[in-house]
């Protein structure tokens, strides 16, 4: 039997561990804008002078006018003779690395608002690096760091690497031996990759449907869905520390299931075969574990919500303080892990999990 209060503290250190990976991210996060505020205010001094001299030296031109213009760097993919491992970087921003299409070009694209971004490609052996940076400009609020798009040419890699500090990664019909994609806090979605995959994110949402191949998720906090369309033997891995873990199976998928949801719920709508030469952990810290069965193969995919505005993106940034507070709260010992529980079941509007009736006496 399991010893409630050594549980209790293994539940009390996911927390922790889990809300100093997001202060640790929000750290790095205001350190890194105020640095980029700081160099657009120098810049925007200077600029300011420079007009100021202009218009004395010429006190009868017009006043010069500035307007807001998208810049854009693009090179062709380079050749892949003999190249087996490739590694994709972005600083912040949107990365879309994906398979050129019979009629598409092989390219590598990336768009900001203030400078066109960096793309460097180094080559060492049989790895290909491909950097992709902003040299000057905002990485937060609203101008998030640059777009791009790598488009690769049709190619079957032995490693293949994606990784972008701040914001979003679209990974779509890549195949490789292994597969590896990271985001330091942001969204990251795979769509049809093949693969050995591993995926990581401090804070922030993974979504992995149609997967074929063997796959292990990380996330500090946020939700992360794994949907499997073909299975094979090896060992798939969901860890999640605050927010819902969900697995997708194919139909009459036989598995060995190993699931826990520290504080939370667990939903299992597949059957546990001890011995199956796949096994699916999923863990939840606080939050939801889920695995069952996936719809048929010819049922598309369900279409991505969109990411809430205005007032609903201010209340979720609200509800997410106040969970980050229920953490706090249980880390200093002034609630239990069963309240914590609740007030973040409570948050989220769903109803508490369940207790067992003490004994009688």
């Amino acid at each position: 039997m399991t010893d409630p209060i050594s549980e209790h503290q293994r539940l009390r250190e996911e927390a922790r561990r889990a809300r100093q990976e997001a202060d640790r991210l929000r750290q790095e996060a205001r350190a890194e804008a105020r640095r980029l505020e700081e160099e657009a205010r120098r810049q925007r001094e200077a600029a300011r002078r420079q007009r100021e001299a202009a218009r004395a030296r010429r006190p009868h031109d017009p006043e010069p006018t500035t307007t807001a213009e998208t810049a854009r760097a693009e090179i062709p993919f380079p050749p892949l003779d003999g190249v087996h491992n490739l590694e994709i970087d972005n600083t912040a921003g949107k990365l879309t690395v994906c398979t050129a299409a019979p009629d598409e070009p092989p390219l590598i694209a990336a768009t900001a608002s203030k400078s066109a971004p960096e793309i460097q490609i180094d080559r060492a052996g049989e790895t290909l690096r491909i950097h992709i940076r902003v040299p000057r400009g905002w990485l937060f609020r609203r101008r998030q760091g640059a777009t791009a798009l790598v488009r690769l040419p049709p190619a079957e890699f032995r490693s293949l690497r994606i990784a972008n500090g701040y914001g979003e990664i679209e990974a779509t019909a890549l195949t490789a031996e292994n597969i590896r994609l990271s985001s330091g806090a942001g969204a990251v979605t795979g769509i049809g990759l093949r693969g050995d995959l591993e995926v990581s994110v401090g804070a922030g949402k993974i979504s992995i449907l149609a997967h074929e191949g063997t796959a292990a998720a990380h996330s500090g906090t946020g939700d992360i869905t794994l949907d499997i369309a073909t299975l094979q033997p090896g060992i798939y891995r969901v860890d999640v520390g605050l927010g819902r873990a969900e697995v997708r199976l194919p139909p009459g998928a036989v598995v060995e299931v190993r699931a826990n949801s520290g504080l939370g719920k667990t939903a299992l709508g597949v059957a546990s075969t001890p011995g199956a030469p796949a096994v699916i952990k999923i863990n939840s810290g606080i939050g939801e574990a889920s695995v069952h069965y996936r719809q048929p193969s010819s049922a598309p995919p369900p279409p991505r919500p969109p990411r809430p505005s205005g007032p609903a993106r201010a209340a979720e940034r609200r509800r997410e303080a106040e969970e980050l507070r229920v953490l706090q709260l249980l880390e200093q010992g002034r609630i239990t892990p069963e309240e914590a529980a609740d007030l973040i079941a409570a948050l989220r509007g769903m109803p508490g999990p369940p207790r067992d009736e003490p004994p009688a006496r």
